[in-house]
């Protein structure tokens, strides 16, 4: 399930970073990257916390700090500006 959200945020990503005028390849792979350290990070952390009785749990856990990280990137991505708005400004 993950891939498949993964997937979909990622063809977001592109799409966004694109109007802004970056490189979508590039916000991607930022993406990808933070999904999966946030992921391992967030399942780790609630293993040591909760223990590894519950492996919905823990993985839900994973799945919203991976989403977190989703959203980070994609507001820091928001906060440039787009290519129309640049080329009005000159």
């Amino acid at each position: 399930m993950d891939i498949i959200v993964l997937f979909f945020l990622c063809r977001h990503i592109g799409k966004v970073a694109a109007r802004k005028g970056e490189k979508s390849s590039k916000w991607i792979l930022i993406t990808i990257g933070a999904w999966l350290l946030s992921e391992v990070g967030g399942l780790a952390l609630a293993a040591t916390i909760f223990g590894t009785d519950n492996i919905i749990g823990l993985s839900l856990i994973g799945f919203m700090c991976a989403l977190g990280s989703y959203l980070l990137v994609k507001a820091q991505l928001e906060k440039l500006p787009d290519i129309e708005d640049h080329i009005e400004g000159v």
